[in-house]
């Protein structure tokens, strides 16, 4: 899935940093190889930052962009199912 263009707000900005997340952690991870699940009318993103950070993405569509809802650091299992998909 290419994600082109990121939508924030102050909203979401201070949502994701409460999980110690940053704008640029997000940017990174969404630009690169990552591997997105839609469920409804959200889109679920596992990824790694170019710093290799790996975190979780909750993002949701709005026209033609997308506008996180929430970010998180993975978990060690989801971690390692990442670093498996990706092989």
């Amino acid at each position: 899935m290419r994600i082109k263009r990121l939508n924030w707000d102050k909203r979401n900005v201070f949502h994701i940093a409460r999980h110690r997340i940053t704008v640029k952690d997000v940017e990174d991870a969404c630009s690169d190889r990552h591997i997105a699940r839609k469920v409804r009318d959200r889109y679920l993103i596992y990824a790694e930052t170019k710093a290799g950070r790996h975190i979780f993405i909750v993002l949701e569509k709005t026209g033609d962009n997308f506008r996180p809802i929430t970010a998180r650091d993975v978990s060690e299992s989801e971690k390692k199912i990442y670093k498996k998909k990706m092989k």
